[in-house]
């Protein structure tokens, strides 16, 4: 599986989730995060003044 991103979220932190189930029917499921930090336009971060 492939996610692209690309002029997704806002400045600062920003978090994809995902869950799937387990292909053998168990009833478990797979829990995966990815975050990333994105800066301002101006190439500040968020929290900068």
């Amino acid at each position: 599986m492939a996610v692209g991103m690309a002029g997704h979220g806002k400045p600062g932190r920003n978090r994809l989730n995902c869950t799937a189930a387990a292909e053998d029917g168990s009833g478990d499921y797979y829990w995966h995060t990815f975050q990333w930090l994105q800066l301002r336009p101006d190439g500040t971060w968020a929290h900068d003044n």
